[in-house]
């Protein structure tokens, strides 16, 4: 049986947390690819403006893909796909919403776009919000806010300036769920 399908099932209990990882980590990682590559199409059409139109689309992109390809995974445990979706839109709202607000008093360079701060706080902030729905699922969920900051600093690390490009947002996929996907393994071993 292949990952999809496994999956595709709800409450499969065949499911170990190291299957969890792995197909976590690949999702989120497909999901970001296909969201930059959708870009990339979508802003080499005629009348579209690359400038205006890359940065918008590419975080609802971002956003309906990989809650998707999380949502397939969580609700294996209860956590419905759409509700993920709706948890995941929130989160990064809510974060970029604090951070322009946080922009207006403190330092520029502090949480300046696409530092490792900032990339760090978003972890910390978004990981918080999806802790709040996530905690009814998993007892231990608050390892879930240590995973996203985790895996949201070492990304700002890896790719400082690096983040604006193509590549580097492509890596949203792959640094970030690594630690989240190990975070949602432990949980899954653990159970409810």
């Amino acid at each position: 049986m292949n990952m999809i399908s496994r999956l595709i099932k709800p409450q499969n209990p065949k499911l170990t947390p190291l299957y969890v990882w792995g197909a976590w980590v690949a999702f989120n990682s497909a999901a970001a690819l296909l969201a930059v590559a959708l870009v990339m199409i979508v802003t080499l059409l005629p009348g579209i403006n690359p400038d205006v139109a890359a940065g918008p689309l590419l975080v609802v992109a971002f956003v309906i893909l990989l809650g998707m390809a999380q949502g397939l995974i969580l609700r294996q445990r209860s956590v419905g796909m759409a509700r993920w979706m709706l948890i995941m839109s929130a989160s990064w709202t809510a974060t970029y919403i604090v951070s322009l607000l946080l922009n207006l008093v403190l330092p520029e360079s502090l949480l300046s776009e696409f530092s490792a701060s900032s990339l760090t706080f978003f972890g910390t902030v978004s990981g918080i919000i999806q802790w709040l729905y996530l905690r009814g699922s998993f007892r231990w969920a608050v390892v879930w806010v240590v995973a996203m900051t985790a895996g949201w600093t070492v990304l700002g690390l890896l790719t400082g300036p690096a983040f604006r490009s193509l590549w580097g947002f492509a890596l949203i996929g792959l640094i970030p769920s690594i630690f989240s996907g190990a975070a949602l393994a432990w949980l899954w071993k653990r159970g409810r």
